[in-house]
C-alpha cells in the first residue's frame, strides 16, 4: 500500500480483526457493532484479512448506513503493514 506504513507489535500469535484493539484504542466490534454482528467470520485474524485484501463476508448485502460504516474502515487501515510471521510485528 502506498504511503506511511505502520507496524504494530502483536502480543498474541493471532490478533483478531474485530475483537482486538489493533488499530485504534477500541476494538472494531465496539466501534462498528452492526457490522460485527453481520460478519460471517467474527474471529477472522488481521493477517487473514490483509491477505484477502480486506474483503470480508457478511450475512447480507451492506447498504445505506452499513455500507457507509464499512467504507470508513479502509481509511483506518490504509497505513497498516501486516507481517503474518509468528512472533513478529503486524
Amino acid at each position: 500500500m502506498p504511503g506511511l506504513k505502520l507496524q504494530l507489535m502483536c502480543p498474541k500469535e493471532y490478533r483478531t480483526f474485530w475483537e482486538d484493539s489493533w488499530i485504534l484504542d477500541k476494538p472494531l466490534m465496539i466501534l462498528f457493532p452492526m457490522l460485527y454482528n453481520l460478519c460471517e467470520d467474527q474471529a477472522v485474524t488481521v493477517a487473514s484479512c490483509y491477505v484477502r485484501h480486506w474483503q470480508l463476508n457478511f450475512r447480507r448485502w451492506l447498504h445505506g448506513s452499513l455500507l457507509t460504516q464499512w467504507n470508513e474502515i479502509p481509511s483506518l487501515i490504509q497505513s497498516v503493514h501486516v507481517n503474518s510471521q509468528r512472533g513478529s510485528p503486524i
